[in-house]
């Protein structure tokens, strides 16, 4: 008798599957095919796969990156904010009477394809497109000065400065300060002020909780008389939550980089601008379209988006336009900080609604801080959290203490924990006491102190109202300056707050006491008070004796008594350690207004105009000031990439770049006159990516932030000629200082933590946990080669390359010289007599520093596929995740043989041998991944089972029919026993 293998190929397709004939596209690594015939399979039978293609796309492309596209296990919450704008209305450029922002939460499953996180919003402090903050108004009322003077003068408290000022003592931050140059016109040897320098660094754009544009909206919702500091409101930090998606399957690292790079730049809507003439075209057109004035349209993207920002919402003209007196803001603010208490309360809301958006320098401090100015359970917001009882230079330690009105809970605690945590971020603040030039000691420092902000004064000099003033009261914590105390008519006295250190314990950081001990502090500051509340400790440099307590006694109602003072954290502009400006949309009231007023006018205006020719000289009887309606500020990053140079992802483009630019009068066909004011010749590389040093004035903005702007000089010089066009240094700059971004956006909130950060598209793409997870960088540091790998918020600037250093070298007329000197400016004489002070303004084409990732990304995460198979009865294979085995496991397709889109396998060496019988009159196939959940794959996959059967070959007819009676007779049997 003779032996042989009875061979059968069982083909199992998903594209012709059950699951593929009733359209099932739920999941395409599990599928079912029904046989035409029964298969029988006896014991003693072998079962092999012998061939597979599976199918998943990219699966075949070279340095491909593999994507699963499937959640993580685990889901996070992001904080952003959310606006509601109400009341639409076409008539005003808000386009919404009422802008309401809030935060908002939302939880969101983490997946291996995507990325999460928050973008905020900054801009650069360059001098360009903000006012200072604290302001009143920002136009000198013209009663003795021309037009172009509100450029060219200084700056003071009739051009719209508050009465604030940071050194009228020397417990002050003077780092952030500097002092503003005055001119000849009004420059005496009192005349001193001061504004937060311009020095390039980045402001977080914070958002009012309400913004009102109308009238009747504003009606009976403003704050009351003598509560109406602009900062009397909730603002937070901007933040709009970002997903962005890869496709599942194996792609190329090109193609991830620029499907992400294209997410990013997204145009999210793009909105046209056009408003109607309220005198003329409203009234006789009222019931039909009319003629609207197209003034501009806006774009959007996900990085990069016009906000409603301050503006020049008033016209140079008077109310009865008989005469320009650039008085209009001036006069809303005085409607305004002197309203309130009637029946509409809305007096100046126009003036309110130009706070719709502020940035400061340092917001962790502001979202932290004015969270712990509480009373008790009460939120008290700008009016700030009040001293519990009297704190006495003698006696006991408990009497020694500052006691406040918040009682000892770990709640409470915790507030505080916060805002002490915060400022850790920000370690110049200590500079406080250790400048020179102050009466603090110097020996309080970030490792054995916090601080809060304290005022001056007791409560009864903070406040402008009158009668008895209780701890819970209206005065406020800290004055930004708007109006002038009785007891301070003269301006002599500063009302702001200080600057108070209190004792840290560092290793009590974050450990709090339910009653703690004699050297126990609650995170590091905080004891139970005998009668519940929360005590803080004076430091014993900066405490009872020392300079700054003698200057709050000097201000006390008893000596050595110190009480009714309101501390905690003070949210006015003019607070110690914060610094705030106001985004600007950058037109004047009056076009070219740094002229004179004659050659304005024969140059053109904003007005714009539409509908039928009238019978006299002007274009149009409809017609709009339209810088009127100029209300928005693009701020972002306009071009964020997310790039891959052939080895590493990089992340570039966070920032909006400077340009070399063109100046105001370029290309103008009558600037003959104008020569002092820029150049007339167009830039033909003013497009391009550059950095500045020592800027010259280009005069394409107004604000404020640059008075008193320089004309340029004409340089002439006996015998000499021609005149040298000479431009001039804003002496509101800082020279030497690197400007290169006009604003920019951070990522952050990733919200990982670092055992979280593995399998996340982050980690796929090579970025490492620690380059976005550093306590060493905030977002005011400027980003290079010392730091780019080890950042707290992801942005970017320009790149400074070391090579750059030859061109700052400069002649007096500034051509560079290219050699190994050092740099500098220095002056010009004309006339023989006069000196022009000079810095060569340096111009140097750059690109944007890239964050690239420090590991190269991770092409394949799983290394094979398993096939499952109900083929098999038992599941002789080990591994994946337990109870995670569906099916037994039959065969294993590796990732090395990649073509077109299918991984395939060739007959596996891999035999199952069947122990007991078993009928199919169908075959289930699944694939999977190594830790067996089901594969990301096609409707392509394809497997083949291949069935091999002993037979014996004999040539006695009789004995073969009885031998295969007796085996059906008994497979008859064991079935009827099943």
């Amino acid at each position: 008798m003779n032996q042989y293998t009875d061979i059968k190929v069982l083909e199992c397709s998903r594209l012709h599957s059950e699951e593929s004939k009733s359209k099932n596209n739920e999941n395409f690594a599990l599928w079912q095919n029904n046989l035409q015939d029964i298969v029988h399979l006896d014991a003693g039978d072998t079962v092999s796969v012998f061939g597979a293609m599976v199918s998943e796309r990219g699966a075949g492309q070279p340095s491909s990156i593999e994507i699963k596209g499937v959640e993580l296990g685990y889901k996070k919450d992001f904080t952003f904010t959310t606006y509601d704008e109400q009341n639409a209305c076409d008539l005003i450029p808000s386009k919404y009477e009422v802008i309401e922002s809030n935060a908002s939460t939302q939880s969101i499953a983490i997946r291996d394809d995507t990325l999460n996180f928050n973008v905020s919003y900054y801009v650069n402090a360059n001098g360009h497109n903000y006012i200072h903050l604290p302001r009143r108004w920002w136009y000198e009322e013209q009663t003795t000065i021309k037009p172009d003077e509100q450029w060219t003068l200084a700056d003071d408290e009739d051009s719209g400065l508050t009465y604030f000022n940071p050194f009228k003592d020397r417990f002050c931050f003077f780092d952030d300060y500097y002092q503003i140059v005055p001119t000849q016109a009004n420059e005496t040897a009192e005349v001193k002020h001061f504004k937060p320098k311009n020095n390039n660094e980045r402001y977080t754009i914070l958002m009012r909780n309400k913004s009102y544009y109308t009238e009747e909206s504003a009606s009976g919702k403003l704050n009351a008389s003598n509560q109406r500091d602009p900062e009397n409101a909730i603002y937070r930090t901007f933040k709009q939550l970002k997903s962005i998606t890869v496709p599942a399957g194996f792609n190329s690292p090109e193609y991830v980089a620029t499907e992400l790079t294209r997410q990013l730049q997204n145009i999210i809507e793009v909105e046209r601008y056009q408003f109607r003439d309220p005198i003329r075209d409203l009234v006789n057109n009222s019931l039909t379209p009319g003629f609207p004035i197209r003034m501009y349209d806006t774009i959007e993207t996900e990085t990069y988006k016009p906000f409603n920002v301050a503006y020049a919402y008033k016209s140079s003209f008077n109310s009865n336009r008989t005469s320009e007196d650039f008085a209009g803001v001036k006069e809303d603010y005085n409607y305004y900080i002197n309203g309130g208490d009637t029946t509409t309360n809305a007096s100046g809301f126009e003036y309110l609604s130009q706070y719709h958006v502020v940035a400061t320098k340092r917001p962790e401090l502001y979202e932290t801080g004015r969270l712990v100015n509480r009373y008790f359970t009460t939120d008290r917001g700008i009016f700030g959290s009040v001293m519990s009882g009297t704190s006495f230079g003698t006696g006991s330690e408990e009497a020694r203490k500052l006691t406040i009105s918040q009682s000892y809970t770990e709640e409470n605690c915790r507030r505080w924990y916060e805002f002490f945590k915060a400022q850790e971020l920000y370690p110049e603040i200590w500079n406080t006491f250790s400048d020179s030039r102050s009466l603090y000691s110097g020996s309080d420092t970030i490792n054995n102190s916090r601080w809060m902000h304290i005022n001056r004064f007791e409560n009864g000099s903070q406040t402008f109202e009158s009668g008895t003033v209780t701890p819970n009261n209206n005065a406020m914590l800290g004055d930004s300056g708007y109006k002038l105390h009785s007891w301070n008519a003269s301006n002599t006295y500063q009302p702001g707050s200080a600057i108070c250190p209190l004792f840290y314990k560092a290793s009590d950081r974050d450990i709090f006491y339910e009653n703690p001990g004699q050297e126990q502090y609650s995170f590091g500051c905080m004891k139970k008070s005998s009668n519940g509340r929360i005590d803080f400790t004076f430091t014993d440099n900066n405490g009872w004796g020392s300079a700054f307590m003698d200057m709050l006694l000097e201000n006390a109602t008893v000596s050595n008594l110190l009480s009714l003072r309101k501390l905690g954290f003070d949210m006015h502009f003019s607070a110690p350690g914060m610094c705030y400006v106001l985004p600007y949309a950058g037109w004047s009231t009056q076009a070219n207004s740094y002229s004179t007023n004659s050659r304005t006018n024969s140059y053109g205006d904003y007005q714009l105009f539409s509908g039928f020719m009238s019978s006299g000289s002007a274009y149009g009887d409809n017609g709009l000031d339209t810088q009127l309606y100029r209300n928005k500020l693009y701020i972002g990053a306009d071009s964020p990439e997310i790039t891959y140079d052939g080895t590493n992802f990089n992340l570039s483009g966070l920032h909006t770049p400077m340009n070399n630019g063109n100046d105001n009068i370029a290309s103008n066909a009558y600037s003959a006159s104008l020569t002092t004011f820029g150049s007339d010749d167009p830039n033909t590389d003013g497009g391009d990516q550059v950095y500045i040093i020592n800027p010259k004035e280009q005069w394409n903005d107004w604000t404020p932030a640059r008075k008193p702007y320089r004309p340029n000089i004409a340089v002439t010089k006996t015998t000499v000629s021609p005149a040298m066009n000479l431009p001039r240094f804003n002496d509101n700059l800082e020279a030497w200082t690197i400007y290169d971004a006009l604003c920019g956006v951070f990522i952050s909130d990733i919200n990982l933590s670092e055992n979280e950060w593995e399998g996340t598209l982050w980690d796929i793409l090579g970025f490492s946990y620690s380059q976005f997870n550093s306590n060493n960088n905030t977002r005011i540091t400027r980003i290079d080669n010392n730091n780019i790998n080890s950042l707290s918020l992801i942005t970017t600037n320009a790149e400074v390359a070391q090579g750059d250093s030859k061109v700052y070298i400069q002649n007096l007329w500034g051509a560079p010289l290219y050699n190994n000197m050092i740099g500098g400016g220095g002056a010009i004489f004309y006339d023989g007599s006069e000196l022009v002070n000079y810095y060569p303004e340096i111009k140097q084409k750059t690109q944007s520093v890239k964050i690239v990732a420090d590991n190269v990304p991770i092409r394949m995460i799983r290394g094979y596929y398993t096939i499952r198979s109900n083929i098999l009865e038992d599941a002789p294979f080990v591994g994946g995740k337990e109870n995670n085995t569906t099916m037994p496991i039959i065969g294993i397709v590796n990732k090395i043989n990649g073509a077109g889109d299918f991984y395939t396998q060739e007959e596996s060496s891999l035999q199952f041998t069947v122990t007991r019988p078993l009928r199919l009159a169908s075959i289930t196939c699944s694939i999977h991944d190594p830790d067996g959940s089901y594969a990301k794959c096609s409707e392509q996959s394809t497997v083949l089972f291949k069935v091999q059967k002993q037979k014996k070959v004999t040539y006695n007819v009789i004995e073969q029919i009885i031998q295969e009676q007796q085996q059906t007779q008994g497979r008859g049997a064991r079935d009827a026993r099943q």
